[in-house]
């Protein structure tokens, strides 16, 4: 097996396409995101039905099912989305997301999964993720 020299490009080995990569870290970026939209959804819908089922207003508790089932379907997608992009199982984390206080905790350890990803490439990562576009 021959070696390249030093300082030169090997022509005969397979490179890194950056491309590819370059659309995974959008694809990672973007479904971060969406994970992170989750966590926020997720608490605020935990907040509204604390406050609909202190109030005792059952009219409002089925706007309040919905937007929990919206939530919950909104979660399964980004799960899949990102599992996929990450390279990891989306069957468990989209079983964990059944799970009220799992689900928050997946979430979460997918994101910071995420986000060590992203740094690993070098791109900057905000409290809402890194920006898919400057990417």
């Amino acid at each position: 097996m021959q070696t390249p020299p030093p300082g030169s490009e090997p022509s005969n080995y397979p490179r890194q396409n950056l491309a590819n990569d370059r659309q995974v870290l959008r694809e990672v970026a973007a479904s971060q995101r969406q994970i992170l939209l989750c966590v926020l959804g997720q608490i605020g819908v935990a907040i509204l039905n604390g406050v609909v089922t202190a109030a005792k207003m059952p009219s409002l508790a089925i706007l309040v099912l919905i937007a929990i089932l919206a939530v919950l379907v909104f979660m399964i997608m980004s799960v899949i989305r990102l599992a996929k992009a990450l390279a990891l199982s989306p069957v468990l984390y989209t079983i964990l997301m059944f799970i009220p206080c799992v689900s928050l905790i997946a979430l979460l350890m997918l994101s910071g999964k995420a986000t060590a990803r992203l740094s690993q490439a070098g791109i900057k990562v905000g409290l809402l993720g890194a920006d898919p576009n400057s990417i």
